[in-house]
């Protein structure tokens, strides 16, 4: 089961510089984003997660 599902914002509140990674179910890189920043994003599907 997807971690995220549809639209919605984030917030990557990291240390400047660092990159938040989004991964589909078989493992290869979504998308990512480069602190700090906020935005809305795809969430369909995101299945995992790695903050820096």
């Amino acid at each position: 089961m997807p971690a995220g599902i549809g639209d919605g914002e984030f917030n990557n509140n990291q240390t400047s510089g660092t990159r938040a990674r989004f991964y589909n179910s078989n493992g290869t890189e979504r998308w990512s984003n480069v602190a700090k920043d906020t935005g809305t994003a795809s969430w369909t599907p995101v299945y995992h997660i790695r903050p820096c």
